[in-house]
């Protein structure tokens, strides 16, 4: 049991991801077989066996997967420092973060009385603020 990081693309010049793997590796202090991923897909895919597709407009900065067999995933995806403000970063680490990590640990409570085979959280940056999206998968 353990945290796994792994960086998968050095971001351009001119990108950035939402916290360091040091922030990352903070937050998920105490959380056994977490694998986390700094750029392994430049979007998040999503998946046409989503019961909810939702409708993205802005930027998606980081997802937290959640599969069947309580192995949590937190993935981070580049993004264009001229779009991605430091007010963002603060309200990245300060308010989606803790949020996630609750989320996180009332899911591994609930170990296989979970319905669903996957979730998966979204964090999307429209410009202003965040919005978070919940895809489920039977």
């Amino acid at each position: 049991m353990s945290i796994k990081v792994a960086t998968y693309k050095k971001t351009r010049p001119n990108e950035m991801y939402a916290c360091t793997v040091s922030e990352a590796q903070a937050w998920a202090e105490g959380l056994a077989d977490l694998r986390i991923d700094f750029g392994k897909q430049r979007t998040f895919p999503v998946d046409s066996g989503a019961l909810n597709r939702p409708k993205i407009s802005g930027i998606i900065v980081a997802s937290l997967w959640m599969d069947r067999q309580l192995k949590p995933a937190l993935a981070f995806y580049p993004l264009p420092v001229a779009k991605f403000p430091e007010k963002a970063l603060r309200s990245f680490r300060e308010q989606v973060l803790p949020e996630w990590r609750q989320w996180l640990e009332e899911q591994l409570e609930l170990g296989d009385d979970r319905a669903f085979r996957a979730e998966v959280l979204l964090a999307e940056w429209g410009g202003n603020q965040f919005k978070s999206h919940r895809l489920r998968y039977l």
